[in-house]
């Protein structure tokens, strides 16, 4: 049986199709993409952050979706347990199925927002952080003051920028860094467990090559939770 995965995204449609525990095709699409243009598998399952995104798929396509007609496939202790959004908890399965001798793992997921989930085996989601990304920081120094311009912050800059452009992109970059280095900081000095650190999603890249403490690449853990949701209904 093939399983078409879904993550539903704020700008975006990623997706993997899994056959007998591994991934075959895989891809990301615009969000207005023609749902029958997808992959074809003999069934569909997603998680989502973006519940109209969601509904207009499940309009042309059956598509089970995760803490719906699919179980969550962690447990989640916060407060209350349904503010945790589903990515994360699909994010958190994936990264500790994907390295299977943590004991607990720091998700560092890299999008619109870098969203940090801590996971230990066992007892589930325990917690987190949330920090704009740097789209959002790009987009918040334009709007929000007189005279500086919209950049694309991912171009690497090094060291410090030399025009306005390249001093915005400068300081975004070096928040994000630092941002993460001190949510790993501040993870494993909370945990119970000792913390692998697994990158994910559109950044993960970027974000593994400035930041030395993550240990894993992984960036389709989100798609690897929503299969495990599918394995487990």
């Amino acid at each position: 049986m093939t399983l078409l995965a879904l993550d539903v995204g704020n700008g975006s449609i990623k997706y993997a199709v899994f056959e007998g525990g591994r991934v075959g095709a895989r891809g990301r699409v615009p969000l207005g993409t023609d749902p029958l243009r997808l992959p074809a598998a003999d069934e569909a399952a997603a998680v989502s952050v973006n519940p109209p995104a969601l509904a207009e798929l499940r309009r042309a396509r059956r598509i089970l979706a995760v803490g719906e007609e699919l179980p969550l496939p962690l447990r989640v202790e916060y407060d209350p347990p349904e503010a945790c959004g589903l990515d994360r908890v699909a994010g958190a399965a994936g990264a500790l199925h994907l390295v299977p001798g943590a004991p607990g793992i720091l998700l560092l997921d890299a999008g619109t927002c870098l969203v940090a989930t801590v996971a230990v085996r066992g007892r589930g989601v325990i917690g987190g952080a949330i920090l704009p990304g740097p789209d959002l920081m790009a987009r918040a120094l334009s709007e929000w003051t007189a005279a500086l311009p919209r950049v694309d912050p991912s171009p690497h800059e090094p060291g410090i920028g030399r025009s306005t452009e390249a001093s915005i992109r400068a300081g975004i970059q070096a928040a994000v860094a630092g941002a993460a280095r001190e949510l790993v900081r501040r993870a494993r000095e909370a945990a119970p467990v000792p913390l692998t650190v697994v990158a994910a999603g559109t950044g993960a890249h970027g974000l593994r090559e400035a930041v030395p403490e993550i240990d894993a690449l992984h960036d389709d853990a989100v798609l690897w939770g929503v299969f495990l949701a599918a394995g487990a209904a």
